[in-house]
């Protein structure tokens, strides 16, 4: 499925019609490291542009494209990693308000969560199939990485490093557009 193919939510305000976000969830072990750089990366690439609010209200709501977040098969509300949070540093994607990734707390994956996103994305083939066992009424949303993500987690920053060059081409070739270089 590409960003083209995912469904997207419709809903209104008044009478006019608007469309949310396409929302992927990227999903790794514990959602300290992988998938919460994953989440960082993707909203950094896709982030929209600041409208401003006196704009035609129809453009304002049609900003809203894309936004990831992300989940883990067995997070237990830990913080972010240290090393994930400096990869990204040096990557140069700050941590914003709208993506916040310094106050990352890790979540476990729930039916909530994959009823809300119209992207799942495992950040191995493992995490996919897993996904896939828990929640099979969502398997035709459920993805994985072109190539499997190794877990850095305890490793030092140069692991971090890899990791985040491995989830930054993964992405770029899940979601191909002429705005990533």
């Amino acid at each position: 499925m590409t960003v083209t193919e995912a469904p997207r939510a419709e809903g209104t305000l008044g009478d006019l019609a608007f469309e949310r976000p396409t929302t992927v969830c990227f999903v790794c072990t514990g959602n300290t490291c992988r998938s919460p750089m994953a989440q960082a990366v993707f909203n950094h690439i896709f982030r929209t542009p600041p409208v401003c609010t006196a704009c035609d209200i129809k453009q304002v709501l049609s900003a809203k494209g894309l936004r990831a977040i992300s989940a883990g098969l067995f997070a237990a509300g830990d913080p972010i990693a240290k090393n994930a949070v400096a990869a990204l540093e040096e990557a140069g994607i700050p941590s914003a308000p709208d993506n916040d990734y310094k106050n990352h707390i890790s979540r476990p994956i729930n039916p909530e969560i994959m009823e809300n996103c119209d992207l799942i994305i495992g950040l191995t083939e493992s995490h996919a199939l897993q996904l896939m066992g828990r929640f099979p009424q969502y398997a035709s949303k459920i993805t994985c990485m072109p190539k499997s993500i190794p877990d850095p987690f305890g490793g030092d920053e140069e692991d971090y490093r890899d990791c985040l060059a491995a989830i930054t081409e993964g992405i770029r070739e899940l979601f191909p557009t002429e705005d990533l270089q």
